[in-house]
């Protein structure tokens, strides 16, 4: 289960993004990503100590509508201060659990 102040579900070896083989692009279109992890917590607000109003209990695909500056997060040796909203889960994911190599998310608008 996932620490309610970290964020940190455990000891986690972030995933490896790998180009495509044609040197295109890896950014998925529209703002649909796909988080990693397990039990991470959707939050009301883009700080750790805002009301969880969910739980991904793993790998779930989410379409981030904006991102912004909240409070910092550590895990697996990063740290970010970057959260995705996401209205379909009703609240901000930190930018540690998207699947994506970027701390900000290209394409996708501030909040």
């Amino acid at each position: 289960m996932a620490d309610p102040v970290c964020d940190d579900a455990g000891d986690w070896k972030l995933p490896l993004l790998d180009a495509p083989s044609d040197g295109g692009d890896t950014t998925p279109a529209g703002g649909d990503f796909v988080t990693w992890g397990t039990d991470v917590n959707v939050r009301a607000q883009p700080r750790l100590d805002a009301t969880v109003v969910g739980v991904l209990r793993g790998p779930t695909p989410v379409t981030v509508t904006c991102q912004t500056r909240g409070d910092m997060v550590d895990t697996a040796g990063h740290r970010n201060d970057a959260w995705s909203y996401v209205p379909a889960l009703g609240g901000y994911v930190s930018n540690i659990f998207i699947d994506h190599p970027a701390s900000w998310l290209p394409g996708v608008e501030t909040c």
